[in-house]
């Protein structure tokens, strides 16, 4: 992400998540893909599609905490990923004011 080609890392991104879904199903490392992605449509300003993708991350993390049977776990994962998501924004609405 350093050298800001989101958009080179789209592709590879998806196809992770993909492969992770048909070969692990639900999983830890299929949630990290869909956060993957989800921080790089937020980086290229799609902040409605990477609102979805972090949903569709925690929806999926919380059937498997509930496996658990860890709710703890689900309430600092969804802080810390409305925290990330916040910063997000306010960095692209503060891009757009000095761009702008």
């Amino acid at each position: 992400m350093f050298q800001r080609k989101f958009e080179d890392a789209i592709e590879p991104s998806e196809r992770a998540y993909y492969i992770r879904m048909r070969l692990l199903g639900n999983h830890p490392q299929t949630v990290h893909s869909i956060f993957q992605q989800g921080v790089l449509q937020a980086n290229l300003g799609h902040l409605n599609k990477a609102l979805q993708l972090f949903l569709d991350g925690w929806e999926m993390e919380k059937t498997l905490s509930d496996l658990s049977g860890n709710k703890e776990d689900i309430h600092l994962i969804e802080r810390e990923e409305l925290w990330f998501f916040k910063g997000m924004c306010k960095e692209y609405k503060e891009t757009l004011q000095v761009g702008g």
